[in-house]
């Protein structure tokens, strides 16, 4: 269980953590020099927010009726198969960027799109 949280929370948690780190140590200039890059920055930080919001609502649903009726309501595969996208692009988009956030991007963007994989696949 305890792995599970690692890779499920801590991970997805770990990577927007230093992504934004090296976006705001990098020079200004260079940060504002492509939108694709905001863009793909911001997607990650949306996917992983999401997809950590996601996995705690699944795991206190079996102790609140609140997370339970929320959860109740959606399908995994509804909310994973927009986020897999959203990742697809990021990764896609990734490869634009400048230079300092580019690995972290691209393994950030990867994991949460076998993260969000595994989700439509749980049931």
């Amino acid at each position: 269980m305890f792995i599970m949280v690692v890779g499920f929370v801590g991970l997805p948690a770990f990577f927007v953590f230093r992504i934004w780190q090296r976006y705001l140590s990098m020079p200004p200039a260079e940060r504002e020099s492509t939108r694709l890059g905001k863009f793909a920055l911001c997607s990650v930080t949306f996917t992983s927010v999401f997809w950590i919001f996601f996995y705690l609502l699944a795991v206190t649903s079996d102790y609140t009726s609140i997370g339970k009726s929320l959860l109740s309501s959606f399908t995994p595969y509804s909310l994973a198969v927009p986020n897999m996208l959203l990742s697809a692009v990021t990764f896609a988009a990734s490869i634009f960027v400048p230079r300092p956030i580019r690995n972290t991007l691209l393994l950030a963007s990867a994991w949460m799109l076998v993260v969000w994989l595994f989700a439509s696949l749980a049931h």
